[in-house]
Parts: C-alpha cells; sequence; structure tokens
C-alpha cells in the first residue's frame, strides 16, 4: 500500500473500482498437510469447501484497513462486524472503529436485526469513505465519499467485513447493495462486478469494469453473454447447460441442465449423469486394480444424509501423467438465441497433485443430483462479468476458436459449413486438375509433332533401298 493516494473528489472519468484479492487458507486438518502420506479424500474435502476470497479496503478518514470476505453466498450488501461468516484468525481479522473517522455517519435507511450479524437493534446502515484502485496496474488509488454500507457491530473487538455476489432481494437491497449503491452516486456506469484471477491464489474484484479495460489484447469476438436463471426462492447465479459431452464420444452424457457460480467452492461439482459416464469408462480399471478409489467426504457429519460427497483418488505411484492423459477432455456446452458456445476442459484442469496422490477436480453428491457447480477452477479459466441489471453473465473465452462457434439451424449448421468447404475444395481440385490436364495435353501434342518432323528430317533420300530397308520400317511403323 505504498502507492500515492490520489484524493479526486468528482470521479466522472472514473468508472470502476479495483480491490486485489487473495484466497484465505484456513487449516482445518491440523499437522496434515499435502505433502503428508497421510493426506486423503477427506483432508482434501476440507480444503476444497472453505477457501474463500477476502482483500483489503482502506476506509474512513484517516484511513483504516479493514480485512473483506468476498463469497457468493451472501447477498450483495457491505457489511462490517463481528460476523458469524468472519474467518476466525488474525489473519483475517481487523479493527475498525467509527470514532476515529471524520467522515462515518449514520443514516436512517434501515435499523433493527440482521441475520449475518444477528445483533438485535444493534445494527444500523451507515456511510463511510472508501478506497479503491482505478487500473489493473493498481497505481492510482481514488477516494470515494459517503459509501454506504451496514454496520453490524459497534465495538472495538478484532472483526471482519463481508460482500455478496447474490442477486438483490428486498432484505439485501435495504441492508446497502453495494454495486447498487455506487452506480447511484455515479462512482461507476453500470451495475456488473467482475472477479479475474491473475494467478491461481490472487485477482481483482472488479466493480463496474468491462472486459475491454481489463483483458490485454482484448478480442470482442471472444465474449459470449447469458441469461441468468430466475428462481423466486433463491438467489444464486445460475445459467443453463444444453449439453455434456466427452472427447471422441458422439452421444450425449446429459442435456438440458443448469450451473451454478459460486467462488466459495474450489472445484467442480459434476452431475450424477457425468459421475456415472467417468466411473464407468475411464476409472473402471483403475478401480479395480486398486489404483483409484472412489471416497465419501462428509462436509457436516451432525446431518445424516445431506451433504456428503464422493471424491476420486489415486495412488501416484501407480497412477502417473500416462493415465492422466487419458482422462477424455470434458465440454459443456450453452445455446442461446442461436449462438452455441463451448466450455473445455482436459486433464491440465481435472487434477489436483500431492505429493503421493492426484484428485479428480469434479466431485459429486453422494445423493444424486443433476445439476452442476462451477468453483474457482471454472472462474480462473473463464472470466465472468456479471451484470444485476440485465441479469446476464458476460464470459471471456480465452480459448475461443472459430469453428467452435456455430449458429443454431437445427443443430446441423456446423455440419452444413464443412459440406459447403468439402464441395468448394473439390470443385476447385476439379478446375485445377482440368487447366492442367489441357495445357499438359497440349504439350505432349506439340512434342509428338515436333518428333515426327524430326524423323522425317533425318531420312536420307539418297540412299540405297537395300541398305535402309529396316530404318524404313521403324519409320513406317512409328
Amino acid at each position: 500500500m505504498s502507492k500515492i493516494i490520489i484524493f479526486l473528489l468528482f470521479q466522472t472519468s472514473i468508472n470502476m473500482l479495483i480491490f486485489p484479492f487473495k484466497i484465505a487458507y484456513v487449516n482445518h486438518n491440523g499437522e496434515i498437510n499435502k505433502n503428508s502420506k497421510e493426506y486423503n479424500a477427506t483432508h482434501f474435502g476440507r480444503d476444497i469447501f472453505d477457501m474463500p476470497l477476502y482483500t483489503e479496503i482502506k476506509i474512513g478518514n484517516p484511513s483504516q484497513s479493514l480485512k473483506v470476505i468476498l463469497s457468493s453466498e451472501f447477498c450483495g450488501s457491505f457489511k462490517i462486524g463481528n460476523s458469524t461468516k468472519c474467518i476466525n484468525s488474525e489473519e483475517y481479522l481487523s479493527n475498525y472503529n467509527r470514532n476515529n473517522s471524520k467522515d462515518f455517519n449514520y443514516t436512517d435507511r434501515f435499523k433493527g436485526i440482521d441475520l449475518d450479524f444477528g445483533n438485535k437493534n444493534n445494527g444500523s446502515t451507515a456511510v463511510e469513505t472508501i478506497y479503491a484502485y482505478s487500473d489493473i496496474k493498481l497505481e492510482k488509488l481514488i477516494k470515494y465519499e459517503n459509501v454506504g454500507f451496514f454496520l453490524g457491530s459497534d465495538t472495538n473487538d478484532k472483526l471482519c467485513g463481508t460482500i455478496g455476489f447474490q442477486r438483490d432481494d428486498l432484505i439485501c437491497e435495504r441492508i446497502i447493495n453495494i454495486t447498487y449503491y455506487l452506480k447511484k452516486r455515479k462512482y461507476i456506469n453500470n451495475y456488473k462486478f467482475i472477479l479475474k484471477y491473475n494467478t491461481t491464489e490472487e485477482g481483482m474484484y472488479i466493480i463496474g469494469g468491462e472486459f475491454k479495460n481489463i483483458i490485454n489484447d482484448y478480442n470482442e469476438n471472444k465474449t459470449f453473454k447469458r441469461k441468468m436463471n430466475m428462481r423466486k426462492a433463491l438467489k444464486i447465479i445460475e445459467i443453463n447447460i444444453t449439453e455434456i459431452k466427452g472427447e471422441n464420444d458422439p452421444q450425449s452424457i446429459q442435456s438440458d441442465t443448469k450451473a451454478t457460480f459460486k467462488n466459495d467452492f474450489t472445484l467442480i461439482l459434476g452431475s450424477q449423469a457425468y459421475h456415472d459416464y467417468i466411473v464407468n469408462t475411464t476409472f473402471k480399471e483403475y478401480f479395480k486394480k486398486g489404483i483409484c478409489f472412489q471416497k465419501i467426504f462428509d462436509k457436516d457429519p451432525s446431518y445424516i444424509s445431506y451433504y456428503k460427497y464422493l471424491i476420486i483418488e489415486c495412488d501416484k505411484e501407480k497412477f502417473g501423467e500416462n493415465d492422466i492423459k487419458k482422462i477424455p477432455k470434458l465440454f459443456l456446452y450453452t445455446r442461446e438465441h442461436g449462438s452455441l458456445n463451448e466450455f473445455s476442459f482436459d486433464y491440465n484442469d481435472l487434477f489436483t497433485e500431492t505429493k503421493y496422490k492426484y484428485f479428480f477436480n469434479i466431485i459429486f453428491e453422494k445423493y444424486k443430483k443433476d445439476d452442476w457447480i462451477f468453483g474457482k477452477i471454472f472462474l480462473k479459466k473463464y472470466p465472468i462479468n456479471f451484470d444485476y441489471e440485465s441479469q446476464t453473465i458476460e464470459v471471456y473465452d480465452y480459448y475461443y476458436e472459430e469453428k467452435h462457434d456455430k449458429k443454431d439451424d437445427g443443430g446441423n449448421n456446423g455440419d452444413n459449413n464443412d459440406m459447403v468447404l468439402y464441395i468448394v475444395i473439390a470443385a476447385t481440385l476439379v478446375i485445377i486438375t482440368g487447366v492442367v490436364g489441357y495445357f499438359l495435353g497440349k504439350y505432349i501434342n506439340k512434342m509428338r509433332k515436333k518428333r515426327a518432323n524430326e524423323l522425317v528430317d533425318d531420312y536420307d533420300y539418297n540412299a540405297k533401298t537395300d541398305n535402309n530397308e529396316e530404318t524404313n520400317k521403324e519409320i513406317i511403323n512409328s
């Protein structure tokens, strides 16, 4: 934070706020880690389910540093307090004292119980000054005044901030959705936010940004949009998936399913249909030989049947790089308004390597569900711009290829395009062959005539007939 702070009261030209984030590592396994021989599916499961993101926000005048958890499990409000959602570690807790800030003010927008903090009649909305970067190089730190948030705990104890990504509802709106509030204050020009990973452990939380402003060598053709599903009971971010397929397999594994985005979850949660496919094909022989195993991970033992997951682990001594490469590439297709787009994951995406084992990065619920959850593995590979206003997501596909951008005309347009290409190539070859044949024929005919004339010119008319009988026969026969 040694950057020079630029104080700017009127930010009409600034259209995005950037907060660098990191993955919050929480030790759930004691002395056992990924380099331990004892590390198994249970330890792996504990790690992948509890790895939220966090950022540091400078807040107040003079500024105080506040640790903030970024979670898809919260509504889109900005809250500060002694929350049950805080990570109980000194590394991720902070001190925020409203009395030390000249810019803090309570507001009357909402007072009363907040479910996240559970402090009866103690929480209230407020406004405060915050600071955020306005460029992806993180060189310009900008001051934003009168930003709304919810103060759930008026205390000097260690606390944390939380910002959620769930779509807005009445309760969230009343306790301040930060994206909506920044748009209302005209600090940003839209209702969007992006989670962009720069590495496997770090990235940027961007409010109000566009892909063209944050991606080097941006190509508009590599972006596509999809509508979020609207479920009244849930405020999750979800899209439709048209078809699931395996590499070199003409048959669909699954069709017409749904996928939810969840940044708190590290891997991908697959469907029952994909589970049956991958277990009965790729892993079947490895299970029989005792090289790979399917273990049950019980996320919450207090529940008898819920929160149990199937995790595939393989013995690294018997399961190596050549075996990993045999895993068929996974394709997920999404179609909307005639546009068919593809998400793909190969063996490089599908395994986590530890010192003694490999873990398959798609896990499954034990009690058979058909929907998918896209966690960090998906979001690292495919940056997404979430738009609250239009209820859409915009995907940037670094791996886009022209041949995969198919339009919908009964699902056969790609095949039709290939047929047209074959016809054009065949016609071109026919024309080339005809032209070459024509000139080659002319050349051969010309050479024959020349040869015949040369033979006639070489004939000795003064020679005696009996001395040249054989030569005459050869000329006549030719």
